[in-house]
């Protein structure tokens, strides 16, 4: 079983991070092997995963939706496999090698100064919230991680294009599934591809990003915002993105499917 397999959404899988909707499936571990993880206070660390627990709604080759379930599995693999915690892992094998010098993977809440204050509606009531201090470790491997703009400039070539992988890696991770509503290409593995434009978003409550690098011209486009406030279903950054490269590069515009 290779990590690609493990990483599709197969039949008879579980997703934890959503379980009762959605194809982006994470197969669960064989009966009693324990796995530990915390995902937005849902899951207990050390919790059994039932094997099976919730049926997939969907085939893997006909439909698609984005799960943080599997970087936060594969995170626990890379901790396994490269003996050290994912923090020094990404530092050695990533940001060390591409230079990133202002990036890192919190350990809790420390936010570098200066820094944007982040606002969100995810709350319990619906009202806006001051997030900056929140706690983004439940993100963990699925993008619990800070940076700025000068280093995501840098790092969208790279994550697009590979410099740090092999060719082959590379090549399977530009085998882009096609999603409904996905208008252009795509998504492969832990990128995506929108009419020429490759990279991936992020968020988390309060702040957004969009990295993305587009090979044909040579261009890189970096977006962060100090909100996740959904815009008439849409993602803020989603609407940023497109509005600028309908501007910059009308033959490549940003497209990607609304949240709600």
């Amino acid at each position: 079983m290779t990590l690609q397999r493990r990483f599709a959404p197969p039949a008879g899988a579980v997703r934890v991070d959503s379980p009762g909707g959605g194809c982006r499936w994470a197969r669960s571990p064989q009966p009693g092997r324990m796995v530990t993880l915390a995902v937005q206070g849902q899951l207990t660390p050390g919790r059994d995963i039932p094997p099976c627990a919730v049926p997939p709604p969907c085939s893997r080759s006909t439909q698609f939706q984005y799960s943080n379930t599997s970087y936060i599995l594969l995170g626990l693999l890379v901790e396994k496999l490269g003996r050290m915690p994912l923090a020094d892992f990404i530092h050695q094998r990533v940001t060390g090698p591409s230079r990133l010098d202002h990036t890192l993977f919190p350990q809790g809440a420390e936010f570098p100064k200066p820094h944007a204050h982040g606002y969100t509606n995810q709350t319990l009531s619906g009202a806006i919230a001051d997030t900056t201090h929140w706690n983004p470790s439940w993100g963990w491997a699925a993008g619990a991680m800070v940076s700025d703009l000068h280093d995501l400039k840098h790092w969208a070539k790279d994550v697009a294009t590979g410099t740090l992988l092999s060719p082959a890696t590379q090549a399977e991770r530009e085998k882009f599934v096609t999603v409904p509503d996905f208008d252009g290409d795509g998504y492969g593995l832990g990128l995506f591809n929108t009419h020429g434009w490759i990279g991936h978003n992020g968020s988390l409550p309060g702040y957004e990003s969009v990295t993305m690098y587009l090979p044909e011209q040579d261009a890189t486009m970096v977006i962060l915002l100090n909100t996740d406030v959904l815009h008439a279903g849409s993602e803020p950054s989603t609407l940023f993105a497109n509005a600028i490269t309908s501007i910059v590069t009308p033959d490549h515009v940003y497209q990607i499917p609304a949240e709600g």
